[in-house]
């Protein structure tokens, strides 16, 4: 047994393990005065702001990215149809004919294009689609283009 003992030593020894050999270097210690930990702790307790108070430039940027729904029908306003010209675009909304500038419960129309009417309601720009028909519209008979 003694032998086996000496042996595992001599093993142990050659590779170089030692039991109790001294830490290569020597531990470091730190010192926080409390003063900065107290002024740290307060910074983080107070948000920079409210995460539920949003400003509508924040919401329309938002808005902005996300992707667009094709529906007549936003924020309590019904796209039925629009009557494209150039120079003075209509559009018939909730049952009423508009036009750009005009007001709809509260809605500024701010464009109106072929297949789509664009408006701002409290700060929040919206953008009815033209849905298309399900039965193909033909040119009057007698007129020629």
């Amino acid at each position: 047994m003694n032998r086996l003992l000496i042996l595992l030593a001599c093993a142990l020894a050659s590779i170089g393990w030692r039991p109790f050999a001294a830490p290569a270097e020597k531990s470091e210690v730190l010192l926080i005065r409390p003063e900065k930990l107290q002024h740290q702790a307060a910074a983080a307790a107070v948000p920079e702001r409210d995460p539920f108070n949003w400003s509508r430039e924040q919401i329309n940027r938002f808005k902005d990215q996300e992707p667009k729904l094709r529906s007549s029908t936003v924020a309590g306003l019904t796209l039925s149809g629009i009557i494209w010209d150039r120079k003075k675009p209509l559009a018939i909304i909730n049952d009423r004919v508009v036009s750009v500038g005009d007001t709809v419960k509260g809605s500024t129309i701010l464009e109106i294009l072929k297949d789509m009417v664009v408006f701002e309601q409290e700060g929040v720009y919206h953008t009815l689609w033209l849905q298309p028909s399900a039965v193909p519209l033909q040119p009057a008979k007698g007129k020629s283009r």
